[in-house]
């Protein structure tokens, strides 16, 4: 994942992870989601979007990331899905 390597906004494309964690409480915090995304090289990060669930976001077959690595976990700040 080219991102973990600059500090500035990136976009990153790759398909979620679904055997892995998501984690959405509205009730807690609506705009706080976090998932697991695997890029086309095969590297597979956390993510944590600043934003609500997209409705159907499960059943998505690519998504673009918009944003910057902090630490280990890349935060995005907007999301397209295909």
């Amino acid at each position: 994942m080219v991102a973990r390597q600059t500090k500035q906004i990136v976009k990153i494309a790759g398909q979620l992870s679904k055997d892995k964690e998501m984690y959405y409480k509205p009730e807690e915090n609506p705009n706080y989601f976090s998932f697991y995304v695997k890029d086309s090289e095969g590297d597979e990060r956390k993510v944590i979007l600043l934003s609500e669930k997209p409705q159907d976001f499960e059943l998505s077959e690519q998504i673009v990331l918009t944003g910057k690595m902090k630490g280990e976990e890349f935060v995005a700040t907007e999301m397209l899905m295909k």
